[in-house]
C-alpha cells in the first residue's frame, strides 16, 4: 500500500479535510497489519473477500456475534467495523481511478505525440495564454501570471472552483484540478505535488492571492477542441473578453 499517494489522493483528488485524510490511512494500515496489504487483495479479487469479512449487521451486534475479520476493535464492533469498511471502500475507489488513469495516459500516447499535426491554434495574442507552439511549462507561467496579477478578472470565486476536481473535469476535461492549495507553513512542496506517485504540480509557478498560495497543475493536452488545456485556454480568453 503506497500510504503517500493515497493521502495525497485523499486530500488533493477526493478534498478530504486533513484529520480525515489521516484517520483513513491510518484505518488502512491497520487493516493490512491484521488483514494483509491492501494491494495484495485489490490485484487478488478487488476487496471482494475483504469487503464480505467487514459485513457487520445491526443484528449480528444484537446477537453478540463476533466479526468475521481480524482487526481488533476497542469499544462498539458495529461502528468500528463499519469505518474500516468504508476505509477500504475509499482505497478501491483510490486504486480504481489511478488505474483507470495510468491505463488511459498509456492508450493515449500516441495520440498526444508533439508530432501530432491536427492540433488546435487557438491564435490567441501574446499577453493571453498561447495554444499551439507553446510548451506546457510556459503555459503554466503564463496562466499562473494571469491569475496573479488579473484579480479583477479571476475573482476568488474562480480560483475556487479550479481547485475542486468535479468542475475542473466537467468544464475542462482534467484529471486533476487545476489548482491546489499550499497549505499554511509548509516548505516542502513534494508534500502535494505528487499524486499516485507522479509529480502532477509544478513546484516553481506560485500564485499568490491575498496571502493564499496556489500551485498549478502540469497535467495539460492539447491534441484537439476537447482537450483539458484547449478548453481551459479558451475559458481564460473569454474572461479576458477576447
Amino acid at each position: 500500500m503506497d500510504m503517500n499517494d493515497f493521502y495525497n489522493w485523499l486530500v488533493y483528488v477526493n478534498h478530504l479535510q486533513i484529520n480525515t485524510a489521516r484517520a483513513r490511512v491510518s484505518n488502512c494500515l491497520r487493516i493490512c497489519r491484521y488483514e494483509g496489504d491492501l494491494d495484495l487483495h485489490y490485484t487478488f479479487d478487488h476487496c471482494h473477500s475483504l469487503l464480505n469479512r467487514l459485513e457487520y449487521t445491526a443484528s449480528d451486534l444484537e446477537r453478540n456475534m463476533p466479526p468475521r475479520h481480524s482487526i481488533p476493535i476497542q469499544g462498539n464492533i458495529y461502528n468500528g467495523t463499519a469505518t474500516l469498511k468504508a476505509a477500504v471502500q475509499l482505497y478501491i475507489r483510490y486504486r480504481r481511478e489511478r488505474d483507470f488513469h495510468v491505463m488511459n495516459r498509456n492508450n493515449q500516447d500516441v495520440i498526444w505525440n508533439p508530432h501530432n499535426q491536427n492540433r488546435i491554434n487557438l491564435n490567441i495574442p501574446n499577453r493571453n495564454v498561447r495554444g499551439n507552439g507553446l510548451q506546457n511549462r510556459d503555459f503554466a507561467r503564463s496562466v499562473a501570471q494571469l491569475l496573479t496579477n488579473h484579480t479583477d478578472i479571476f475573482t476568488e470565486e474562480d480560483i475556487c472552483n479550479l481547485t475542486d476536481l468535479d468542475y475542473c473535469r466537467n468544464s475542462f476535461n482534467c484529471h486533476f484540478p487545476i489548482l491546489v492549495e499550499v497549505p499554511d507553513g509548509l516548505r516542502d512542496y513534494n508534500v502535494i505535488t505528487h499524486v499516485w506517485g507522479h509529480r502532477r504540480f509544478y513546484d516553481n509557478f506560485i500564485i499568490d492571492r491575498e496571502g493564499h498560495k496556489y500551485l498549478i497543475s502540469n497535467d495539460w493536452y492539447h491534441q484537439n477542441a476537447q482537450s483539458n488545456r484547449t478548453l481551459f485556454a479558451r475559458w481564460i480568453n473569454n474572461k479576458m473578453g477576447i
